[in-house]
């Protein structure tokens, strides 16, 4: 088992939230196996895409371009401002599922589904902001598409890519579709599981934007 961590820190993000991302990510850095890599310089508004989730999707390529090597086995990505998450999440998920495998990603200190895009069970439908976030029996779900906190074989990161999204539809909005559909086609699952949950920061709180 060898897990890379890629990090893309966004310019100026707050500083408290900066500190917990740290602190969290000093648990992983001292675990045997894994790699953090800290990316400060590609944050989206670096690249001149009109849309923030077609920049998205080239930093994030960019990044498994970088630093994806061939002994890695998985690819765990945190979004930075997740502030919350059990110091074995690695292991959490990969019991549920030994494909893309995502935990159930809420808005710190509520029961707010944060990525209602990324976390979709179909193309036309973003998951629900509250309770029930999904439909059918849980705990956990079959998905067309997670995001916001996901565990990826790296072989599904090299042989797809993210791809940039198209602005005109508004079910579009994540940059994890091309990824969560190519790992399907490629035979892997696609799953959440609503019984491991991170916290997401409550942006506003920190002087920041949802996004």
């Amino acid at each position: 088992m060898s897990v890379l961590v890629p990090m893309p820190i966004k310019p100026g993000l707050n500083m408290r939230i900066l500190n917990k991302m740290y602190a969290n990510l000093y648990r992983l850095m001292n675990l045997e196996g894994f790699e953090v890599a800290f990316d400060y310089a590609r944050y989206p508004k670096q690249y001149d895409d009109e849309n923030f989730f077609a920049r998205l999707a080239r930093m994030r390529q960019q990044m498994i371009e970088d630093f994806l090597r061939p002994h890695h086995t998985d690819v765990l990505w945190i979004d930075a401002d997740v502030l919350e998450w059990p110091g074995d999440l690695y292991t959490l998920l990969r019991r549920v599922s030994s494909g893309v495998v995502a935990p159930l990603v809420l808005i710190e200190d509520s029961p707010i589904n944060y990525d209602t895009a990324g976390m979709r069970q179909s193309f036309q439908h973003r998951s629900g902001m509250d309770i029930p976030y999904f439909e059918g029996d849980g705990p956990v779900y079959d998905m067309e598409s997670v995001g916001g906190c996901v565990l990826v074989p790296a072989k599904v990161h090299r042989g797809v890519a993210f791809e940039a999204q198209d602005d005109e539809d508004e079910n579009w909005v994540t940059e994890w579709w091309s990824v969560c559909q190519g790992a399907k086609k490629m035979g892997y699952e696609v799953k959440c599981t609503t019984e491991i949950i991170v916290r997401h920061a409550n942006l506003p709180q920190y002087g920041e934007a949802y996004h």
